[in-house]
Parts: C-alpha cells; structure tokens; sequence
C-alpha cells in the first residue's frame, strides 16, 4: 500500500468567491476529505473510533497558498503521514491542479514545483469520556507506523 495517498476532486460552484477564485477557507474542507480518505484506505474509521469513545481531532494546522484555483479546476490533493508520537500524527499535504510524476513523490512537498497550496496537519489523539489528549490505540498506532514515510521529506 501507497505511503502517499492520493484524492482527486473538482473546484464546486459554492467554494467559489465573488472574485472567481476558490475561497481561502474552502481549502480546509478539501484537505479534510483527503486525509479522510487515506485514514479509510489505511482502516481507520473515524465512526468506528468514535464508537470505541476516541476521536483524532486537528489541534493545529499550517497553510501556504501560492496560487488561486478556480471553478471547474482539477484537484490533485496528495497526503502522506510524515510524523507520528503516542498521541500526535502530522499529515503533509500538497494540492496541485496537474497530477504528479512519480519523482515528484519522492521530493518534500515544498520542493515540487507544481504546487498550489501546502498544508502541515497536526492530529491529536482524544479519549473523549475524559475530553483530553490519549495515546493512540494499539490498532491506530499500528496503521499510522505503515503509513510513515520512510524518511522525515521536509
């Protein structure tokens, strides 16, 4: 299974701004989805977490923009799990609206020249009877060590 996953999706009408452009917050939705759809095809649930009274819940997110989408665009959004502890995983993510080449991969995010938009996604663990931070079950922990990337790549 792929360290880094990849999700694809089209620029809506309604994330759009008056401007043209895909509105600055929307972004977040879209990395959301995408880090959805890794933790899936890696077999975490998030239902079946919160069902077990845990949750992994985004404490910190970091953003950089370098250039607007726009209605209709492409959305190659690539996210790979570069750092985990007993409680914290940090999901990189990059968009681009041209899919990459496989060397692109291999590079940090920040070096790919077709980027978009950056994101750096920290996740904490949560025990949400006690509604504070938790070490990752055994099973979480487990699939976040096969998600790692090899290397720290940024």
């Amino acid at each position: 299974m792929s360290r880094t996953y990849y999700f694809k999706e089209r620029v809506h009408f309604p994330d759009i701004d008056a401007g043209g452009a895909m509105y600055h917050g929307r972004y977040l939705d879209y990395f959301d989805k995408a880090r959805q759809a890794m933790l899936i095809g890696h077999g975490i649930d998030h239902n079946d977490l919160i069902k077990n009274g845990y949750a992994l819940v985004v404490v910190e997110a970091n953003l950089r923009y370098f250039k607007p989408v726009r209605l209709g665009d492409t959305l190659n959004i690539y996210s790979r799990l570069v750092r985990k502890s007993d409680k914290v995983a940090i999901v990189e993510q990059l968009l681009t609206t041209t899919p990459l080449r496989d060397e692109d991969l291999a590079m940090p995010f920040s070096d790919v020249t077709s980027r978009v938009h950056l994101a750096k996604v920290h996740l904490v663990g949560v025990d949400l009877k006690l509604q504070k931070s938790s070490k990752f079950p055994a099973e979480l922990g487990a699939a976040f060590a096969a998600m790692m990337v090899p290397q720290p790549l940024s």
